[in-house]
C-alpha cells in the first residue's frame, strides 16, 4: 500500500487504478475447498501477470480483490481490461482436475488525478465502478463516473447470499438473520431492503417477519 501511495501522490504520473474482485468465488471454496480456492487465486494472478506489462503493478488488497495499477499512455484502459477480463475466463483448470470450471472477474477503473488525489479515494472510487459490474450482472468491466453508489458491504454479501442460491445454509441463516435484524433499526431507509423482496420472493411468502424471542416482539417487515 505504501508503495502504491506514493505513486499516487506523484503528480506527475497519472495512473488508472483496476480493481478485480473474482465473481462468485466463495461458491468455488465452498465445493472445493479453501486450499483449492487458493490455487485458483495463484492461477489466475500468475494468467493476469503474464499479460501486464512493464511499470505495471499487480497486487492483492484482499480476499479475492485485487488491485493493478496501469500507467497512462497510448493503450485503451478499457479494451486492456476487456483483455485481462477474457483472460480469466477463458483460463483452463484441467491441471488441477477441474475441467468444467469456469472463474470471472468483475473489474472497476478509476483515473489519478482526475477520479482521486489519494489512495483512499481512488480505491473506494474504483470500488464503486466494480460494484456497478457486479449489479449488472458480473464478467463486466465499468469505468467510474461521478454520483455511482458507495458500495453496501453489508448488501452486498446479502445479494451473494441470494444470487448463488445459498439461503439454507445455517451460517447464511445467521447473517440473514443478522441484516434483518439491522434492517428493523434503520427501518425502510435501509437499502437492504431492496434485496430482502427477494428473499421474500425466493421462499414465495406473503410477508416477512423476525421475531424477538426474548421480548416476544414480532415485526412485519415486508408484506
Amino acid at each position: 500500500r505504501k508503495h502504491f501511495e506514493e505513486l499516487a501522490e506523484d503528480t506527475n504520473k497519472t495512473s488508472y487504478f483496476l480493481l478485480y474482485d473474482i465473481d462468485n468465488f466463495k461458491r468455488v471454496k465452498d465445493t472445493y475447498g479453501h486450499r483449492f480456492g487458493d490455487r485458483v487465486l495463484r492461477i489466475i494472478s500468475d494468467k493476469i501477470s503474464s499479460i501486464i506489462g512493464n511499470g505495471e503493478i499487480l497486487a492483492r488488497t484482499g480476499g479475492e480483490e485485487f488491485i493493478l495499477i496501469v500507467p497512462a499512455g497510448n493503450k485503451d484502459i478499457f479494451n486492456y481490461a476487456e483483455t485481462i477480463r477474457t483472460a480469466v475466463s477463458s483460463i483452463d483448470y484441467e491441471s488441477i482436475g477441474e475441467p468444467d470450471l469456469v472463474t470471472t472477474i468483475s473489474i472497476g477503473i478509476c483515473k489519478f488525478p482526475e477520479d482521486g488525489e489519494d489512495y483512499q479515494t481512488l480505491i473506494e472510487n474504483a470500488d464503486r465502478a466494480m460494484y456497478k459490474s457486479k449489479e449488472s450482472g458480473k464478467n463486466m468491466v465499468s469505468v467510474y463516473e461521478k454520483g455511482m453508489t458507495k458500495r453496501d458491504k453489508k448488501v452486498d454479501e446479502l445479494a451473494g447470499i441470494i444470487g448463488e442460491d445459498e439461503i439454507v445454509n445455517s451460517r447464511n441463516i445467521r447473517t440473514i438473520t443478522e441484516i434483518l435484524r439491522a434492517t428493523m433499526e434503520y427501518k425502510i431507509k435501509d437499502p437492504a431492503l431492496l434485496l430482502l423482496k427477494a428473499l421474500k420472493n425466493f421462499f414465495e411468502a406473503s410477508y416477512l417477519s423476525l421475531v424477538e424471542i426474548r421480548e416476544g416482539k414480532i415485526c412485519n417487515i415486508l408484506e
